[in-house]
């Protein structure tokens, strides 16, 4: 007999033999199905609490990062806009590029904490994701127009 099949059983008859057990007239130590109910809504309840106090926690702090990153690439775009003023008209383009980039970044960070602001459930482990990923490419993209910068 296969493994999965004797596990099986062995569970059945499990179940069966607890099954038998509590059809007994023990009174003293018998729990209502309302006291399971009662148990399990509670935990459903701690468990949904738990969820919503970590996805605050992260909204915050993805909150904090943005504001952060945003003011520095404000800067930054600031810095580039003269720069382009400056430059010929080849650096002048690969200044736009850059602070285009930079735009384009800030922009999907901004959506995808919009995004992650309206998620729940497992829509917001996705959401949870996609911001991290796109604060990841904001710090990359200013992070390249920073050392451009200093050339």
């Amino acid at each position: 007999m296969p493994g999965y099949l004797k596990g099986f059983l062995m569970m059945t008859v499990m179940l069966m033999a607890l099954g038998a057990a509590g059809c007994g007239d023990d009174s003293e130590t018998k729990t209502s199905m309302q006291d399971v109910k009662d148990s399990a809504n509670k935990a459903l309840n701690t468990a949904m609490e738990y969820s919503q106090e970590q996805k605050d926690k992260f909204m915050k702090e993805a909150g904090q990062q943005w504001d952060s990153l945003k003011a520095e690439a404000d800067q930054l775009q600031e810095k580039l806009a003269k720069k382009t003023d400056q430059a010929s008209d080849k650096a002048s383009e690969q200044w736009k590029d850059i602070k285009a980039d930079l735009k384009d970044k800030q922009d999907a960070a901004k959506r995808a904490y919009d995004d992650l602001a309206e998620a729940s459930g497992e829509a917001y482990d996705k959401a949870k994701k996609k911001m991290e990923a796109a604060m990841a490419d904001l710090n990359a993209a200013y992070e390249k127009a920073a050392a451009e910068l200093k050339k």
